[in-house]
């Protein structure tokens, strides 16, 4: 005779559900992490693409099927094609603030730029030339359920910049070039799939939708005086031979001629960051 099986019962899992009194405490709320980050994404593309076609062209956007290696969204003006991985908090953003899981492969240049603005793309493999946007919520108005939020920024670019010591970012904090640089340094240790804490002093804040776009090298109607290129030019290991090629016998020596174009490029980049960088008043956030 068999054995009596024994009656299966389905178990009952209960979901632990928060509820909100309002718009500011289901954002800070742990629990809504993922929806927190899915509304402000669509914010950020809403922001994007509408600065971009007040600069006259329809910003492409592309998301990715299977959330693998920190990217979130891909975006491209025809020109341009970035990665971005998208943070949020509604912390308030200085040089003290840290974020935490960067995939340090969206953070490397590929290997086209990797040289020209000091990183060894031989020891840590290709990056994929991405962007870390990082979403300030500075003003939560409960009453219309409407907040207000700040785009800060960074890339191997903008770390490059920071990393400088003419001051190329006017504005950043005085921890910023030595946290760019400890940066930078850990980025070419580990593997595209390691992931890294970032400074808040590591991340620049754009002036608005547009000059993000901007900071980002895409085309905007924010003036940008092609930063990168600019950037890359002066921090880009010439030759002798192409710095004999600046020398004007009887007028100017190679050595003046390429400190006047250094200082030209510099100017250059400063200018882009003025145009494109606001940074928060000093007495923070507010939330009502």
């Amino acid at each position: 005779m068999s054995k009596r099986r024994k009656s299966w019962r389905p178990t009952l899992i209960k979901k632990e559900i928060v509820v909100s009194g309002n718009l500011l405490e289901f954002l800070e709320e742990p629990l809504n992490t993922t929806s927190r980050e899915v509304a402000l994404r669509w914010r950020f593309l809403y922001d994007l693409s509408v600065a971009a076609a007040n600069a006259g062209y329809a910003l492409q956007t592309f998301l990715p099927d299977v959330d693998r290696e920190g990217i979130d969204v891909v975006l491209s003006d025809a020109d341009e094609t970035r990665p971005i991985q998208l943070k949020a908090t509604t912390k308030k953003v200085d040089q003290k603030f840290v974020i935490d899981k960067i995939h340090c492969g969206a953070l490397r240049p590929n290997h086209d730029i990797a040289e020209h603005i000091g990183f060894q793309p031989g020891q840590s493999g290709t990056g994929q030339h991405g962007c870390i946007v990082l979403t300030e919520i500075f003003n939560v108005n409960v009453n219309d359920a409407c907040l207000d939020v700040r785009y800060w920024i960074t890339d191997a670019y903008i770390l490059a910049a920071l990393s400088r010591s003419e001051g190329l970012v006017p504005g950043a904090p005085p921890e910023a070039q030595q946290d760019a640089l400890a940066l930078i340094e850990v980025l070419q240790q580990g593997t595209n799939h390691d992931r890294v804490n970032v400074r808040g002093s590591c991340f620049i804040p754009a002036a608005s939708p547009g000059a993000l776009l901007a900071l980002a090298g895409f085309h905007s109607r924010v003036p940008s005086s092609a930063w990168q290129y600019n950037l890359a030019e002066l921090m880009r290991f010439r030759t002798a031979e192409e710095d004999a090629q600046l020398e004007v016998p009887g007028f100017i020596t190679a050595k003046e001629a390429r400190k006047k174009w250094d200082n030209a490029r510099g100017e250059q980049v400063k200018n882009a960051f003025i145009e494109c960088v606001k940074w928060p008043e000093a007495s923070g956030s507010g939330k009502s």
